[in-house]
This record gives structure tokens, C-alpha cells and sequence, in this order.
């Protein structure tokens, strides 16, 4: 098996260097320094959200797998670029544009108000069925009137308006941090935009 990795140049490196006659010199895990003609070009270690195959085909009809990728070593012009940032938000998007943060989608909280709701009403079923068993003597204790059907309908009523209104309410909660961690993954694409667009 062979090792591979994905080497991204960021800006003027993608015309002005030639990887054949560059060295490479590893920090530490996360750190990388590309070396060119007597330039030093600092560079990110990241790893992807997901293992790449590499493969190779003689006549373009059978590929075989030759390597597993999970490495990707960007590498920048200059020093001016925050890399703690940088590959924080590497970490999280694959290689392609529709990846973007892929990782924090797929691993999002998913706040589902009526699982919520079910756990309660188990937690409070399993309370009394508790009490129930350390109780020595159980009773019925109800009033002598027969509860008429409009009574047990108005209370069906209140009850299921109650729930209704519980339901709405956490859904407004819902698309209300949706919305908040929508606004900050834009706040930081506009922000990596800038940097690109400064860097051309």
C-alpha cells in the first residue's frame, strides 16, 4: 500500500511553485513547512471528515484501490492567515463546495420536541409506578357524582390545547437556533471569501 495525500496551494503558489522541486519538512502533527527555492511557505496539517480511496486504472476500465486518503496539507503564501482558524474550519467541510461544514450538519443536535415530550411523560410514569410499589395499601378515593361527558370532553379540550401549544413553542426554539448557527457558518464563509479574494 502506498501513503498518499491531498496538497492544496492557497493564492499565487498554484502558478508560481513547482511541487517536483519542493521539500517538505513536518513540524508536528498539525504544522508543515513547504521549502522553494530558498522560500519558506508555511502550511496546516488537517484531517477530513471522511477516508478518501485513491486508485489507479491502466486501460480506464478497472480501477484498483491503492491507498487510503484521510490527510490534507494546505499551504499558504505567508504567515498573515490565522491556522488555528483556518483548520478548525477545514476540519469540519470535505474537499468539494457542497461539503461545506459538513461534519457540524451531520452531527448537529436535533432538538425533537415530541421525543422530549415522550421522555418526560415515561420519567414521570416510571416515578409513579415507584411510589406505587412502596405504597402498603392503595385506595380509590373519587366523588359520588357520575362525571358527565361535557365535563370529560372539556378537560380532553384543555389538555390537548396545552400540548398543542407546548409543540409550537419549541419549535419557534428550534428555527430560532437554526437561524443563529445559519447566520454564523454565513458570517464565516463571507469571512474566508475575503481572505481568498485579498490572497488573489
Amino acid at each position: 500500500m502506498e501513503q498518499h495525500f491531498i496538497l492544496r496551494l492557497i493564492g499565487e503558489l498554484q502558478n508560481s511553485v513547482d511541487i517536483f522541486e519542493s521539500k517538505f519538512e513536518k513540524l508536528n502533527e498539525k504544522s508543515i513547512n513547504m521549502i522553494y527555492k530558498n522560500h519558506t511557505y508555511p502550511g496546516i496539517i488537517v484531517k477530513l471528515p471522511c477516508i478518501i480511496e485513491s486508485q489507479k486504472t491502466l486501460d480506464k476500465k478497472q480501477y484498483y484501490k491503492i491507498c487510503d486518503i484521510s490527510t490534507l496539507i494546505v499551504i499558504y503564501p505567508n504567515s498573515n492567515y490565522d491556522f488555528d482558524k483556518e483548520r478548525k474550519i477545514l476540519e469540519l467541510s470535505g474537499l468539494s463546495a457542497p461539503l461545506k461544514y459538513v461534519k457540524a450538519r451531520r452531527f448537529r443536535k436535533n432538538h425533537n420536541g415530541k421525543a422530549q415530550m415522550i421522555s418526560e411523560i415515561e420519567h414521570q410514569v416510571n416515578k409513579l409506578i415507584e411510589k406505587d410499589k412502596k405504597a402498603f395499601k392503595t385506595e380509590i378515593v373519587g366523588e359520588d357524582k357520575d362525571v358527565s361527558d361535557t365535563e370529560i370532553s372539556d378537560i380532553a379540550a384543555e389538555l390537548e390545547d396545552n400540548f398543542e401549544f407546548n409543540e409550537t413553542k419549541i419549535k419557534k426554539e428550534e428555527q430560532i437556533e437554526e437561524n443563529t448557527e445559519i447566520i454564523s457558518l454565513k458570517n464565516e464563509i463571507e469571512k474566508q471569501e475575503k481572505l481568498v479574494e485579498n490572497a488573489l
